[in-house]
C-alpha cells in the first residue's frame, strides 16, 4: 500500500507538470517584472550596494529585451 501511495502521488506530479510545455514570456510583462523587482530590491534588500550591482544586471537584462520581440525562458 504504502508503495502504491507514492506511485500515485508521483503520477499526479506528472500530469500537473506535462501540461505546462510553453513557459513564453510577453516582453511588456518581463518587463513590468523587472521593475517591479528592481523597485523592492532596493527598498527592501538588506545590503544596498549588492541590491544596486543586481539592478544593474537587470537593466542591462531589460535592454536586451528592447531588441528582442518576445521573451522564451
Amino acid at each position: 500500500m504504502k508503495h502504491f501511495s507514492a506511485l500515485i502521488f508521483s503520477f499526479s506530479f506528472f500530469l500537473l507538470g506535462f501540461g505546462q510545455t510553453s513557459s513564453f514570456v510577453p516582453k511588456k510583462d518581463a518587463i513590468e517584472i523587472i521593475d517591479k523587482l528592481s523597485n523592492q530590491l532596493l527598498s527592501d534588500y538588506l545590503y544596498s550596494n549588492k541590491a544596486e550591482i543586481i539592478v544593474e544586471g537587470l537593466k542591462k537584462y531589460k535592454a536586451q529585451l528592447f531588441s528582442n520581440q518576445d521573451l522564451e525562458i
